[in-house]
C-alpha cells in the first residue's frame, strides 16, 4: 500500500530529525554567550587565553547535553 509506506517513511524521517527546535534555540542562545565571553575576554586582558579551550569543551558539552534532553526519542534511547 502506498500510503502505509510513505507513513512508514514519515515515521523514520521524524526519529531521523530528533533535534527539535527548543533544543537548537537554547543552543543557539548558548553559543551567543559564548562567543561575547570570549570576546569580552580577548578584548580585557591576555590573562584568560589558555582558558578558551576549556571554556570551548564547556559550551559543546551543554549543547549536547541540551540537545539530549530537549528531544523525546534521544531521551529514550539514552535514559
Amino acid at each position: 500500500n502506498h500510503f502505509e509506506s510513505n507513513k512508514n517513511l514519515a515515521k523514520r524521517r521524524i526519529c531521523q530529525n530528533t533535534i527539535t527546535l527548543t533544543g537548537q534555540t537554547l543552543s543557539f542562545a548558548m553559543e551567543t554567550i559564548y562567543v561575547i565571553l570570549i570576546s569580552t575576554l580577548k578584548t580585557s586582558s591576555t590573562d584568560h587565553h589558555s582558558y578558551i579551550t576549556i571554556y570551548a569543551n564547556f559550551i559543546w558539552c551543554l549543547v549536547t547535553i541540551t540537545h539530549i534532553c530537549t528531544s523525546p526519542d534521544m531521551m529514550r534511547s539514552f535514559f
